[in-house]
């Protein structure tokens, strides 16, 4: 097995005792699943400060609904209604389950369709939110799709949401390729780490596919080294590619994914400086540095998911700094 295996933080089974077998949801966020009430209760602790967001902005969101849909008047904005749409989906997302990590990305959606972003929206940072969970879901294609699109799109100053056949055009772009992206703005250069994540995954899991052909090979008939080298990779994407599967030697790809993550850790130290910057310049309690501090605890949480990737950019680092 890789040494580098994804360490998946999302909880597939009973809150308070992981078993995956004959679960039912909280009646409350209907994302946290249990064996019996008994676990329930004993999770209750742990678990209700979430589930009674959850609860609150579903309420919210059906009384905006139920009258929208009746015509009737009510006392709730669309950006307010927005609001809550996404607290939902980032309550959920805490959860930290794969149930609610999935309900979150269709909170998130829904506010990118119905919103129009700006720095004084509780959904500024819609898109990042959407990359992170994606990523964190193991849907690498989806999200580097997503990444594509939405760069592409805020270059053309066209709305993603409403510009369908966009989104369509970059469905499973290759992250084996070079990201040739027109990275414009700050906001867009912040979707670079989820691509540097994506992409050491990759690189992580060819060099182990290669360590085993090495030392296996030798050892057993071809058929059954291939049955080893399937449960190798941890990346979707190589999962899904038959001819990565296959092959025996990926070192010259392993050479192109270095030189990929290099570059594109040159534009990710342009987001560290500047979110070191605007923290220190904006108020702690002001809208903008909130937005900030929570694009820092979502990258921080999907780099620990990757092991050894802190490690390898540490290094790179290091490496880079000899130059200077």
């Amino acid at each position: 097995m890789s040494n580098t295996t994804v360490t998946s933080r999302l909880l597939d089974g009973c809150g308070h005792c992981g078993k995956t077998e004959t679960l039912l949801p909280c009646t409350g966020c209907d994302a946290m699943l249990y064996c019996n009430q008994e676990h329930q209760a004993a999770h209750v602790e742990t678990h209700q400060q979430c589930c009674k967001s959850i609860k609150k902005c579903r309420k919210y969101c059906q009384k905006y609904e139920e009258a929208s849909h009746q015509n009737l008047p009510v006392d709730i904005s669309l950006d307010q209604y927005l609001d809550a749409r996404m607290s939902w989906g980032y309550n959920l997302a805490c959860l930290l389950t794969t149930r609610g990590h999935e309900e979150a990305i269709k909170h998130y959606m829904e506010v990118l369709r119905l919103g129009r972003l700006g720095p004084g929206n509780s959904w500024f940072n819609i898109h990042r939110f959407i990359a992170w969970t994606l990523f964190e879901l193991d849907k690498d294609h989806d999200c580097y799709d997503f990444i594509t699109a939405w760069v592409t799109a805020a270059c053309r100053e066209s709305d993603l949401a409403e510009d369908t056949m966009l989104y369509t055009r970059f469905r499973r772009a290759s992250l084996l390729e070079a990201v040739e992206l027109p990275w414009k703005s700050i906001n867009d250069i912040r979707l670079v780490a989820p691509v540097i994540l994506m992409k050491l995954k990759l690189l992580f899991d060819l060099q182990a596919m290669d360590t085993t052909t090495k030392v296996v090979g030798p050892k057993v008939p071809l058929e059954i080294l291939d049955n080893i080298r399937f449960y190798v990779p941890s990346s979707s994407v190589i999962l899904a590619n038959p001819e990565l599967l296959r092959s025996n030697d990926h070192s010259a790809t392993i050479v192109i994914l270095q030189q990929q993550t290099r570059s594109l850790y040159k534009k990710a130290t342009e987001v560290r400086v500047h979110l070191t910057k605007e923290l220190k310049q904006n108020d702690r309690h002001s809208i903008v540095s909130r937005h900030i501090k929570l694009d820092l605890e979502f990258s921080h949480n999907c780099w620990v998911v990757v092991p050894g990737a802190t490690d390898y950019i540490n290094k790179l680092q290091a490496e880079m700094e000899k130059y200077v």
